[in-house]
């Protein structure tokens, strides 16, 4: 565990400055529903990276 502690302190640290950064933005907001709020901006850093979701058209039929 000790021999980790290099690599999980920046992570940690890392971490840390978003979790700020999302509180100052959060406490900027006059929404009601920031824990919503919350989960949209995440959900907009994450999804770029997935893509829009396209069902396959050439899925086999059943029956």
């Amino acid at each position: 565990m000790h021999g980790k502690a290099n690599r999980l302190k920046p992570l940690i640290a890392n971490t840390h400055a978003v979790l700020l950064h999302v509180k100052a933005a959060a406490e900027q907001s006059k929404s009601a529903d920031r824990s919503g709020l919350l989960l949209r901006y995440l959900s907009d850093k994450i999804a770029p990276l997935l893509g829009p979701f396209r069902p396959s058209i050439d899925l086999p039929a059943t029956g």
